[in-house]
């Protein structure tokens, strides 16, 4: 336990000192990394207040599953474990953004404990050498896990179910499996492979080590269909997955996130950033094969795991998140045959062969010595790596805890039995409330000042009172000496000093070679990893924003990848486009076109789009892009450009008859080099139909109305947009005013008096591209005065002009046809009532 919890708080520091700003930035304004961190904060600290979102209003333009435009939160489980974090760092430093890195700080801590208890569980001996060359891994992967996202807690679950798997402890692996389905909808792949390749290994091992685990693949398969059962989200989440992996992830046909790109330079990946790491893997499999004997079912699924991830990685850099632990246990796993006989020959507790083992132990600690020297010199004179270098005595304190156990073993009595093992319950109470003590004093330090640490808490400095602790530690080790003296036996007091000596030293060896070798590449991922956003402007546009519009209206946006912070921010405005350019391009691929051409400052431009139609077959378009189409298309009353695309931002400054800018003045050259400008859509943007008519026209429209009653199939009733929030556009035309709904539905509404003509375009909503079929009626009082033919997605609208003079009631209906009531988005374009003398529908 003592061990596992230093294990711990080493992976607990490391982490926190990866969020230190090398800029000097307090603490509670750092931000986070990563384009996602601030949705997934954001999406947690609402949890209690809106629960699990079904509907998300804030994107307007996205694709999350096959039932129209239904939310699907693939991340909901790791929500919910951040929640706590999150009001956590909201309550004691006012900042949701703090709990979120203190979230990522623990869970990488107990992934670290996790893969250290895995070689507990192997007695894989020299643990604190692969622990090292964990600490050694590509910074990348480092960089990765910083990010506030799913990346820590999946591979925690991936560990923990390999850990519960090779314990043979089948009912709680099935739990684990039906949990991590919750965490993370990615989990639905990842299980399958890491079950899977453990069973194929259990089949290939050594003769008469062949077995087909049965039970075990019964509860993981029951605990994968539980899980994904009662996922919140089980409707859509099959067909979001088919969408992430083949559209995002295996197979773009649009430019996505770098994470998914391959890494171009094989050899710089295989020798400058995974160099040690492919080594060490090399050597354990070059042991193995020369020396020990044949993998074993663990062996062999790591192995093959190993391979897996390897080739994904090559696939798409976001893999490195995954690859280089299990490419480590793989390697501790293979070599353990070989290494563990040598790690026991050398321990300096044993007492064979005293005097040679004493003078091998001394001849190993001199070259640790000069290796720490050597590697000293290497790193002398390095910029950036003094903020590290400084911090050596947390690293040391950490490292104590460590250094506890071989302590304690060389001093503590031993079982008659001779394993090794405590005598009683008081020895391991001992050990375990001395690393709970330390675990307690590590918090302590990293919460409160005391005003002894010279101001340096920023930096976990442990300053006077982290050598009180550290002293007080070997205190309490002495004084349990003394305690025990009579019951021990064996090794003379003399050799176990000796002994203790051996230990500290090649700890603190151990620890400064560790320090120095990590030091650059940890002091650099710093620098990597800090919050590129300038939060205070935002803070300030976004204020701003909130104060001058209204709840709900659409800012158009320069880019995709900006969505989560401003939404951070700001969740009072909707947004267009974000978290993944498949989600727009896969709903609506001629919107996406249009939205890369206008943030491009492509505009007007007419060009030929292409792309993957639903049926499978390649769609070809000739599109006519104008900047007007942010109104038109996009219903954006707003638009926020950063200092990035100031080409777009000089095309809307060049265009007063479409856009006014509003912030931070209103003067383009005074302000064109600010970070953010917010430009405010004018209202009187041309239509393809007739603007509303005024009061003296003999029209009103039924979007003005109050509908008597309303009922619809899917969402809820829209007045001048369609039911799903775009514009509603019937024939490639933009209509200004009508009603949105979703066949089947019934509306009813009162005929004013006076008014004896009921008019309206009606069809499919375009933005269903093509999908969706109805027929609507008309009726008055009850009685059917039109019906429609079926109406398509990719069909004619109809116009209708309908008697109403004398009558009650005017009913709109619409019902499904065969192909059930997916995407049968009915608009009722510029539905009016009108007296005779009014100019017909335009």
């Amino acid at each position: 336990v003592a061990e596992l919890l230093a294990v711990f708080a080493i992976g607990v520091t490391v982490m926190n000192f990866i969020y230190i700003d090398p800029r000097g930035v307090p603490i509670d304004q750092i931000g986070v990394s990563g384009f996602d961190a601030f949705y997934h904060i954001k999406m947690a600290a609402m949890l209690p207040e809106v629960g699990l979102v079904e509907d998300f209003p804030w994107l307007r333009y996205v694709y999350f599953s096959q039932m129209d435009s239904s939310f699907i939160s693939h991340h909901y489980g790791f929500h919910l474990l951040l929640a706590p974090f999150v009001r956590a760092g909201h309550w004691l430093v006012g900042d949701y953004l703090t709990g979120g890195r203190w979230a990522i700080s623990v869970f990488f801590g107990v992934t670290l404990m996790l893969f250290h208890g895995l070689l507990m569980n192997e007695r894989i001996g020299w643990r604190w050498f692969w622990l090292v060359m964990f600490l050694l891994l590509p910074s990348q992967f480092f960089g990765r896990h910083a990010f506030v996202r799913a990346i820590s807690p999946s591979l925690m679950f991936m560990l923990g179910i390999m850990l519960l798997v090779f314990r043979e402890r089948v009912v709680w692996a099935g739990v684990a499996v039906a949990g991590y389905c919750h965490l993370y909808l990615g989990s639905v792949v990842y299980t399958p492979m890491l079950i899977g390749l453990f069973v194929f290994s259990s089949m290939l091992g050594p003769r008469g080590d062949r077995r087909v685990p049965w039970r075990l693949v019964l509860w993981t398969t029951l605990g994968w269909l539980v899980g994904l059962r009662t996922y919140p989200y089980f409707d859509g989440a099959l067909e979001f997955l088919r969408m992430q992996i083949l559209g995002t992830g295996l197979n773009p046909d649009i430019p996505v996130g770098g994470e998914w790109n391959s890494y171009d330079n094989v050899w710089q990946f295989a020798v400058k950033m995974c160099g040690p790491l492919l080594a060490v893997w090399a050597g354990a499999l070059a042991l193995r094969v020369r020396i020990g004997g044949r993998l074993n079912a663990r062996e062999m699924s790591l192995l093959m795991i190993n391979f897996a991830l390897l080739f994904l990685t090559f696939k798409a850099k976001r893999f490195i998140e995954y690859w280089p632990a299990f490419c480590l246990l793989s390697a501790a796993f293979m070599a353990a045959p070989v290494l563990n006989p040598l790690a026991a020959w050398f321990d300096p507790c044993g007492e064979r062969v005293r005097a040679l083992k004493q003078a091998l132990i001394r001849m190993a600690l001199a070259a640790g010595v000069c290796g720490l020297v050597l590697a000293g010199v290497h790193v002398a004179g390095s910029d950036g790596i003094e903020a590290f270098l400084v911090e050596w005595p947390i690293w040391v304190l950490l490292a104590t805890g460590l250094l506890l156990i071989p302590l304690a073993r060389i001093w503590l009595p031993a079982s008659p039995d001779g394993d090794g093992r405590p005598q009683a319950l008081g020895p391991v109470a001992f050990v375990c409330l001395l690393g709970a003590g330390y675990a307690a004093t590590l918090i302590l330090l990293g919460r409160y000042d005391f005003g002894v640490m010279d101001g340096r808490l920023a930096k976990l400095s442990p300053g006077v009172w982290g050598w009180v602790a550290l002293g007080a530690v070997y205190v309490g080790v002495a004084y349990w000496v003394r305690r025990t003296s009579t019951e021990r036996s064996g090794a003379t007091v003399v050799a176990r000093l000796f002994n203790s000596a051996t230990v500290i030293t090649s700890g603190v060896v151990v620890v400064g070679i560790v320090l120095l070798l990590c030091a650059r590449p940890l002091s650099a991922l710093q620098r990597d990893v800090y919050c590129g956003y300038n939060l205070p402007a935002i803070r300030s546009a976004m204020a701003y924003l909130k104060e001058v519009s209204n709840p709900g209206d659409v800012v158009f946006t320069d880019d995709w990848d900006v969505f989560p912070v401003y939404f951070y921010h700001n969740s009072y405005n909707n947004y267009i486009v974000g978290l993944d350019p498949k989600f727009t391009h896969s709903r609506e691929p001629e919107l996406w076109e249009r939205f890369v051409r206008i943030t491009r400052a492509q505009v007007p431009r007419t060009f030929e789009a292409h792309w993957t139609g639903p049926d499978g077959n390649e769609v070809r378009r000739q599109l006519h892009v104008e900047l007007s189409d942010i109104r038109n298309y996009f219903g954006a009353k707003y638009v926020m450009v950063d200092s990035d695309h100031k080409h777009f931002a000089r095309k809307l400054a060049q265009s007063p008859e479409f856009t006014v800018l509003i912030y931070p003045n209103t003067d383009y050259q005074a302000c064109k080099d600010d970070p953010y400008l917010i430009f405010r859509v004018r209202d009187d943007v041309h239509y393809a139909t007739k603007s509303p008519a005024g009061p003296d026209d003999g029209i009103l429209y039924l979007s003005e109305l109050d509908p008597e009653s309303a009922s619809q199939g899917w969402g809820e009733l829209a007045r001048d947009r369609s039911v799903s929030g775009e514009p509603i556009r019937l024939d490639d035309q933009f209509h200004a005013r009508g009603l949105g709904s979703h066949a089947p539905h019934e509306l009813t509404y009162a005929i004013p008096t006076g008014y004896s003509l009921f008019e309206a375009t009606v069809g499919i909503n375009r933005s269903t591209n093509g999908l969706g079929s109805a027929i609507v009626w008309v009726e008055v009082d009850g009685s059917e005065r039109y019906r429609s033919p079926v109406l398509t997605g990719d069909g004619e609208s109809v116009r209708l002009r309908v008697q109403v003079s004398g009558g009650q009631r005017l009913t709109l209906r619409s019902d499904t046809t065969a192909d059930g009531d997916r995407f049968d988005h009915v608009d009722w374009a510029m539905a009016r009532f009108a007296r005779p003398a009014s100019p017909p529908i335009e």
